[in-house]
C-alpha cells in the first residue's frame, strides 16, 4: 500500500473505476496500468499513469472553485477539452442557484469530451504550508467533498468515476493528507454506493 500512496503523492490524482474486464482490456490498451493488487474476494485496486482528460470513464471529476469558474489547472484543462457548453452550464447553474459551498458537488453535461459528464466539487481551500491543526480542521470537508461525488454519481448511475486530488494543488491541501483521506475514508462508500465486485483503480496523470 504505501508504494500506491508513494506514486499517488507523485502524480496527484486517482479514479474510483468499476469496470467490466471488456471495459478494463480497452482502458489498458490506452493507458499505463502500474500495478494491481488484490485486495479481497469481491475488490483490487488498480494503478495508472494517465492523462485525466482522455481516462475512458462515465464522469470527471472537476476541482471547482465556488463561482464555477474554470480558468486555470485542470478546471481550464477540462474546460477546454469539453468546449464550451461545460462554463455556459456551469454559468447557468451559479446564475440559478448562486456560488457552492465547500464540499458541495454538482453534474454538468461533458460537452465535446468521450465521458458522459463532469462532476464539479468544491474542496476546503487552505492557506499557504497551513498548519497540522489547518490540515486536520479541513478533512472533513474533503471527505465531504468525496461523499459528494459519489452520491452525484450514484444518482446518475455511472459505474466509473476519475477524481483528482482534490485541494492537493492551489487550494494547498498536502499530498500525503488528500491521498490518505479520499483513499481510506471514501473507499468503502464508493463499494456502498456502487455495490458488489468493483475495481478501484488509482489514474496518475502525466
Amino acid at each position: 500500500m504505501n508504494s500506491i500512496f508513494t506514486l499517488l503523492f507523485k502524480f496527484f490524482c486517482f479514479s474510483f473505476l468499476k469496470f467490466s474486464h471488456k471495459d478494463e482490456e480497452e482502458q489498458a490498451a490506452t493507458q499505463k496500468r502500474i500495478m494491481s493488487p488484490h485486495l479481497t474476494q469481491d475488490v483490487n485496486i488498480s494503478v495508472w499513469i494517465a492523462d485525466l482528460c482522455k481516462f475512458q470513464v462515465d464522469a470527471v471529476v472537476n476541482a471547482a472553485n465556488t463561482m464555477l469558474q474554470h480558468c486555470g489547472g485542470l478546471a481550464l484543462a477540462i474546460s477546454e477539452c469539453g468546449g464550451t457548453k461545460i462554463q455556459k452550464e456551469s454559468n447557468n447553474y451559479i446564475a440559478e442557484n448562486g456560488p457552492l459551498r465547500t464540499g458541495e458537488a454538482i453534474v454538468t453535461s461533458a460537452g465535446n469530451r468521450s465521458c458522459q459528464k463532469i462532476i464539479h466539487v468544491v474542496g476546503p481551500c487552505l492557506q499557504s504550508k497551513p498548519s497540522a491543526k489547518d490540515v486536520t480542521q479541513a478533512k472533513p470537508m474533503l471527505r465531504q467533498a468525496i461523499i459528494s461525488v459519489l452520491q452525484k454519481a450514484e444518482e446518475h448511475k455511472m459505474c466509473s468515476i476519475a477524481i483528482p486530488a482534490v485541494s492537493s494543488g492551489i487550494y494547498n491541501f498536502p499530498a500525503r493528507e488528500c491521498a490518505d483521506v479520499i483513499t481510506k475514508k471514501s473507499f468503502l462508500l464508493f463499494c456502498v454506493f456502487f455495490g458488489g465486485a468493483a475495481i478501484l483503480a488509482l489514474g496518475l496523470c502525466k
